[in-house]
């Protein structure tokens, strides 16, 4: 008993060093994020242009306050109208300095005006800021996000309805700490894996240099594994069963396949921390909920992708909270 009791403090003591500054951190969360997020808004570019002051018509509502409501939104998943009476609550309380709080219609309406590319810019802003040019590892994957529409699905057997669904495709770094999203990009849910690689790829930081790329079989494919090796990383991508070392022009693809067959030890080890990513996935859901509550596909895409920004200033807020 004494033994056991022994091993676990001494687990509890490895797991949990920096217990003091996890809970003093989750003590003023909310009020490191909105910080961090008021101070993001006023550093970028706003998202869209609106007409010069005193011209004709009714003034413009700020594109920076629609952002902001948007990102507040994401952060307690929220519908339109009780994010606009926690605006009013966070303005009054000093947090957020708006000189008049966008009504709700407001806010939903124009949502259409706000880029998809974007949010994605900013995603990967906010890496580059905990980054900026070191080398780092990464694990790449996607997961539905159900919509509040169903629609027909026909098997061998049966006929019905099931909710619909899209996919958030991410590439996460995987080094110890607080997992950030790269890269992420918001499709429609019968999309397939490998295409979308590319452009997650390219639309991370340019700074941030790559190391190990971990993925599962669903990338595995040539045009992959050059892509990874021309960026400077390593491709750690699962073979299938009747996957063959045949290069057919592409010599990082056999090394990738012998290194696989010839090291399987190594190889589990390394392909093992693409279990941070799957990790990263629940953590999500679990946190800003299963389901999208908009209905056009671009509304969709920007409440994903707000959801992926703000996990973002979260991981942001944690390693500098001032």
């Amino acid at each position: 008993m004494k033994r056991k009791k022994k091993y676990e403090n001494k687990r509890r003591k490895t797991r949990y060093k920096n217990d003091g500054f996890y809970r003093a951190f989750r003590r003023r969360e909310y009020v490191f994020i909105i910080g961090k997020i008021r101070k993001l808004v006023n550093e970028i570019p706003p998202p869209y242009k609106i007409r010069e002051e005193g011209t004709r018509g009714r003034p413009p509502s700020n594109p920076r306050y629609i952002l902001t409501a948007i990102l507040i939104r994401a952060l307690f998943s929220l519908s339109y109208d009780d994010t606009y009476c926690l605006l009013i609550i966070l303005n009054s309380a000093g947090l957020l300095k708006m000189k008049k709080v966008p009504a709700a219609t407001t806010i939903q309406g124009l949502v259409y005006k706000i880029p998809v590319s974007f949010i994605r810019r900013i995603i990967s802003y906010i890496s580059k800021i905990l980054f900026g040019n070191k080398t780092v590892n990464i694990a790449g994957d996607s997961t539905g996000i159900g919509t509040m529409k169903y629609d027909r699905w026909l098997t061998l057997k049966t006929t019905g309805k099931r909710r619909d669904f899209i996919k958030l495709h991410g590439i996460i770094s995987t080094d110890p700490g607080f997992p950030v999203f790269l890269s992420a990009k918001v499709t429609e849910g019968t999309r397939h894996d490998s295409p979308v690689f590319v452009s997650l790829l390219k639309g991370r930081s340019r700074k941030i240099k790559l190391g190990i790329v971990i993925l599962d079989s669903g990338y595995l494919s040539r045009k992959n594994t050059d892509i990874i090796k021309m960026e400077g990383g390593i491709p750690i991508i699962k073979g299938k069963r009747n996957v063959r070392s045949r290069s057919k022009g592409s010599i990082a693809w056999k090394k990738m396949i012998k290194f696989q067959i010839e090291n399987k030890e190594e190889f589990r080890e390394l392909y093992a921390r693409r279990n941070v990513i799957e990790g990263v996935f629940g953590a999500f859901k679990r946190r800003f909920t299963e389901m999208v509550k908009s209905k056009i596909m671009h509304n969709k895409k920007i409440e994903v992708l707000s959801r992926v920004l703000v996990w973002n200033i979260i991981a942001w807020a944690y390693n500098y909270p001032e």
